[in-house]
């Protein structure tokens, strides 16, 4: 049963859906704040002399707005917890949990390149857009329906009944792949508003018939 179509979908790369990430999160009390555990490179030098530090403060409470350190942030001298610090780094999953592939992708990806005054802040907007081009795949409609016929087939052909209602569709190709989906045309159902009942209590009578007749 749906209620639409098979859209787009995104898919992960493998290496950024398990595993241990680069992504360090330290909490205080209810304040969170991200490192990325990564090396800092050319291009990405913070100028202080000491190069290549191996953190990059993402997010955190100190009054400059980027920060690279040989350090993690719980063991800065400037950062000073009102609460017992926790500290732990994350598995890729984990990540995806507390943001967005948009927000690792500007302020722990494109937030690393030391930017001039003329490049202005549009360039980590298309590091984070790079970042995101980089680490997923699509699966798109048509193979999407391909998949749902071939489904379909091994399923008849295994001799498994198959009903297929569409409610409130309005999408013809849709339509198309339920019918072809269900066991017979009378198995399948193109329903509107409270006609869903109808459709329930008829596919109801007609398991009741099949349990009789076996």
């Amino acid at each position: 049963m749906t209620d639409g179509e098979n859209r787009e979908e995104y898919r992960l790369e493998p290496e950024y859906a398990s595993g241990v990430s680069d992504v360090i999160k330290t909490s205080d009390g209810g304040s969170v704040y991200y490192t990325g555990l990564t090396p800092e490179a050319s291009g990405q030098s913070d100028g202080d002399n000491d190069f290549p530090e191996a953190y990059f403060y993402g997010t955190h409470p100190f009054g400059s707005s980027r920060m690279w350190d040989n350090r993690k942030l719980i063991d800065h001298p400037s950062f000073r917890p009102r609460y017992a610090p926790r500290e732990e780094q994350l598995d890729w999953p984990e990540v995806w949990a507390e943001m967005s592939p948009d927000f690792y992708g500007y302020f722990l990806y494109g937030r690393r390149l030391n930017l001039n005054w003329w490049q202005g802040t549009g360039t980590w907007v298309s590091l984070k857009d790079e970042f995101w081009d980089r680490i997923h795949w699509t699966v798109d409609s048509g193979e999407k329906d391909r998949r749902l016929r071939q489904v379909c087939a091994a399923a008849n052909a295994a001799g498994v009944v198959i009903y297929s209602i569409g409610m409130d569709v309005d999408n013809t190709n849709s339509l198309n792949l339920l019918k072809d989906c269900a066991s017979s045309e009378s198995h399948y159902f193109d329903v509107e508003g409270l006609e869903i009942q109808t459709a329930f209590d008829m596919i109801a009578a007609s398991i009741s018939m099949l349990r009789l007749t076996k």
